[in-house]
């Protein structure tokens, strides 16, 4: 089995063990739920035996049945969204993504109201007392709530999902997780990239994995005293591809002079695989370079 697939069946049960991990909670939480309500009906003289404030008995119950309807109607859409779309078992996925952060931060304001609850407070006169604070809050956090709804853009678009292999910028890889925040990238390096929401809105992006056509490219500059070791670097080429040719599309492979400068020649070698493989295009980008360099060096040396 290859690295690639077992890191993204690993990916899969993980994600897969965190919704059940999910759905165990739910019913953990269904049965706090249940016990709350069956005390308060058929043991309604408790709190005030205990002494208990009819503000927390009110607060606790508002947050725990907001928070179980939330939870309930996620659980539900995200039942409906997978037997719809005819999906495996597998909640790597925008939609899915985008249902879970909806999720929380309802959860979230229910807390919010849960407080006011609990404290007797008029959320109307707090929202009017505070209106002068709560505007200077949204300008200084203006930046944070951009990039929340932009991730939530993302999130519910199709045209970057988890996997998918991109170029957003300058970084280049494949996407791990997309929060309200930033995107997290495994770059070419096997480094973890977090690329804010809102430079996504703002940059050319490629989607690789998209892309009808696997053409990968491999761009080079020759200077002038090296052009003429065009017909080795082509030959070269030819051989660097050799061992991969049943996984490259045929007669696909060519060298291309993109733009003649001053003082140097700009190219490109490209071919396109059957295919995407990320492993064997890191692998074949490195004997390319390799080549280049071997060849201009011994023909240098030939010179001498």
């Amino acid at each position: 089995m290859s690295t690639k697939l077992m890191h993204k069946e690993a990916a899969v049960k993980t994600a897969f063990q965190r919704e059940m991990k999910k759905r165990t909670v739910f019913f953990l939480k269904l049965a706090f739920f249940i016990s709350i309500v069956y005390i308060q009906i058929q043991y309604p003289q408790i709190t005030e035996d205990y002494g208990i404030s009819s503000n927390i008995i009110d607060a606790v119950l508002f947050y725990i049945t907001a928070h179980m309807i939330i939870a309930f109607s996620r659980l539900i859409l995200v039942y409906f969204y997978i037997r719809k779309s005819g999906r495996a078992i597998d909640y790597k996925d925008n939609f899915i993504l985008g249902i879970n952060q909806i999720a929380t931060i309802l959860s979230f304001l229910m807390l919010v109201v849960s407080l006011f609850l609990l404290f007797n407070i008029d959320a109307r006169d707090f929202f009017t007392s505070i209106s002068i604070v709560a505007a200077a809050i949204a300008l200084v956090s203006k930046d944070y709530i951009s990039n929340m709804i932009n991730g939530m853009i993302i999130m519910f678009s199709d045209q970057i999902s988890l996997e998918d292999y991109v170029k957003i910028g300058d970084h280049r890889g494949k996407v791990t997780n997309i929060t309200l925040l930033n995107m997290h990238i495994i770059n070419d390096d096997d480094d973890l990239v977090y690329v804010p929401n809102n430079y996504l809105l703002t940059s050319d992006i490629v989607n690789f994995t998209k892309r009808n056509i696997k053409k990968i490219t491999i761009e080079f500059e020759l200077n002038q005293a090296h052009v003429k070791h065009y017909a080795h670097l082509k030959e070269d080429f030819k051989k660097v591809i050799e061992p991969y040719l049943k996984n490259i599309k045929d007669d696909t492979s060519t060298l291309k002079i993109v733009k003649i400068n001053k003082d140097a020649i700009v190219m490109k070698f490209q071919f396109q695989l059957l295919k995407r493989n990320r492993l064997m295009e890191k692998e074949i980008r490195k004997k390319v370079h390799e080549s280049i360099i071997n060849i201009l060096s011994k023909k240098d040396v030939e010179a001498l």
